[in-house]
């Protein structure tokens, strides 16, 4: 994150993009369209061969808070999410995906959040579901769960209070248990608390082991109100096979399955970020206990959600 920056605006929004033709005028304009207008909007496009720069383009030439930043070569979805961090001045720090959808008053409910209480480190809104064409995802009650309109299942809706209270060692709990989606990544941060983290790791699955570092700096914040639209269309990462997210995400071509994937990177990942927190040490030995907890806990979500999807070899 920058530093010294006189004119800082209060708000940065973070865009990393590849390839977002289909979607991201949609995703711009919603940001731009924001009731709260202090803030810069800044777009990190990898390497895109559509016509993603030529509207990005576009967007900033007509409004002086877009900045675009076009990569030389494509370095992978993570990398590229943290590099558009490195660019932020702003006080607060929102990523911003290509394909969703903003309501106008996400950022003003946000930061009022931000601003009246020191000990919420992570702002956001509750989430509703869309199509590729706009339309809402509905809920199948024979298969239990939300399904495309192309006859896809994306999962479920988590409780809406998740890591509000005062206790780290239950926000993790909260974070590791009772979270399928990671949806607050998309969430209002304070840049100086994410600048003490270590980011995203260069591995698919890393979303939630950073909200699981967040949440041991302070409390989340979800507000009663719907303010993010999230987009659910084929080439979307989390339907992707497990090889074709290690090449979005910037892993290379390497075979793994879902279970090496947790043993080799996302257990150590919460492993090391509870050894690093700044908690007492009965509330690291309850973390460690929740992460031995999501370790042998079954996973039958996977099964229901996307069977077999996990089990490449």
């Amino acid at each position: 994150m920058k530093a010294g920056k006189f004119d800082a605006p209060t708000v940065s929004v973070g865009l990393p993009v590849f390839n977002g033709a289909d979607y991201v005028a949609e995703a711009i304009a919603s940001i731009l369209g924001q009731t709260y207008e202090d803030f810069e909007l800044l777009i990190q496009d990898n390497a895109s061969t559509d016509q993603t720069e030529a509207i990005c383009r576009e967007f900033a030439r007509r409004d002086s808070r877009v900045s675009y930043v076009r990569n030389p070569e494509n370095l992978g979805a993570i990398p590229n999410y943290n590099l558009v961090f490195e660019r932020a001045s702003g006080r607060y720090f929102k990523w911003a995906a290509h394909d969703d959808v903003c309501a106008p008053t996400f950022l003003e409910r946000c930061v009022e959040v931000l601003e009246a209480d020191p000990s919420v480190v992570l702002c956001s809104g509750q989430t509703r579901l869309i199509n590729d064409d706009g339309s809402p995802v509905t809920h199948d009650r024979e298969r239990g769960c939300f399904v495309t309109r192309h006859g896809a299942p994306v999962g479920v809706i988590d409780p809406e209070h998740r890591a509000e209270g005062t206790d780290p060692a239950k926000r993790f709990w909260d974070i590791l248990v009772r979270t399928m989606r990671t949806f607050e990544i998309f969430g209002l941060v304070r840049s100086d608390v994410l600048s003490r983290t270590g980011l995203h790791g260069n591995y698919y699955g890393s979303d939630k082991v950073l909200l699981a570092e967040l949440s041991l700096h302070g409390r989340f914040q979800l507000l009663p109100e719907v303010l993010l639209y999230r987009r659910c269309h084929p080439s979307q990462s989390s339907l992707l096979t497990l090889s074709s997210k290690r090449l979005w995400s910037g892993g290379g071509p390497r075979r793994q399955n879902w279970l090496s994937l947790r043993l080799q990177k996302v257990i150590p990942g919460y492993v090391h970020v509870v050894r690093q927190a700044p908690i007492r040490l009965h509330q690291k030995l309850l973390c460690y206990g929740a992460i031995a907890y999501r370790l042998v806990a079954p996973q039958t979500w996977i099964k229901q959600f996307a069977p077999g999807r996990y089990t490449e070899t």
